[in-house]
């Protein structure tokens, strides 16, 4: 039986280098509601953002918690619609997936501005403060080269052998400004799928039968290139295993097939 009452905990070291001890810094404590934190992120040693929605039976209210003295106090800031995930350049500058769209904020977080109605995006990535990407479900790849007031689909994505409806990426990671790493995953839809999306209920999301998935490689510029050439991407499949905790066999017993879709490539200069 669940818990009438929804805590939320955010945490910071006691010590920069003694990781392995933690405090409780913010604790949200109100009866029949869960504040569903979908994104936490420090732009710099003082301030942090977490972006999500309370739910109270059947309500959803977009929310957000700001702190600017490095998680000692945290405040609560109405968002206008649910935030999925954020990213900031610098301790001001960042931008916040919803579940209808890009906004940007040049205040830490506590102001927002829309930038584009784009639906079912879940992450983006920003080299600078103008050139950028998203991603999300049906295979959804855009790139903006004006700090996100206009977006381009990027082509190579279709190009991977997947059903976008089944489609989604989730994941944009940079080990420099020439090289990164988009991940995500294609798999079919359930017969009955839940109301809420999984970081609400992670517990039953744990527990979920997976199902097959398809992977994919996307290169800029194509790995086989003796001579890279700027803007040039080539697309690839590729299949990887199963990973975390949920079940890797069917309800008969017998193994399923488990793979994830991941996109890497390269800027050429």
């Amino acid at each position: 039986m669940r818990l009438a009452t929804a805590l939320l905990g955010l945490f910071c070291a006691l010590h920069a280098e003694d990781t392995a001890r933690w405090r409780l810094q913010y604790f949200y404590d109100k009866e029949r509601s869960t504040f569903a934190i979908s994104d936490l992120k420090f732009a710099s040693a003082r301030r942090g953002v977490a972006v999500g929605a309370i739910v109270e039976g059947r309500g959803v209210k977009p929310m957000s918690a700001i702190s600017s003295d490095g998680g000692a106090n945290w405040s609560l800031v109405p968002l206008q619609e649910p935030g999925v995930s954020l990213f900031f350049l610098n301790d001001s500058l960042g931008w916040m997936v919803t579940t209808k769209g890009i906004w940007r904020t040049e205040e830490s977080g506590r102001g927002w501005r829309k930038l584009k109605g784009l639906a079912g995006l879940t992450r983006v990535y920003f080299l600078d403060a103008n050139h950028g990407w998203a991603v999300g479900t049906r295979k959804q790849v855009y790139e903006t080269t004006n700090g996100g007031a206009d977006w381009t689909k990027l082509a190579a994505a279709a190009q991977i052998e997947s059903t976008p409806e089944f489609t989604t990426f989730s994941v944009i990671e940079f080990a420099n400004k020439d090289l990164g790493l988009i991940g995500g995953w294609s798999k079919s839809r359930r017969r009955a799928e839940p109301r809420l999306p999984d970081w609400v209920d992670p517990e039953s999301a744990s527990i979920r039968r997976e199902r097959p998935h398809l992977a994919a490689t996307l290169a800029r510029p194509p790995p086989h290139a003796s001579r890279p050439k700027a803007g040039v991407w080539a697309s690839s499949n590729l299949p990887m295993p199963s990973t975390g905790r949920r079940r890797s066999t069917s309800r008969t017993g017998k193994p399923i097939a488990v793979r994830c879709v991941s996109i890497g490539f390269r800027i050429a200069k």
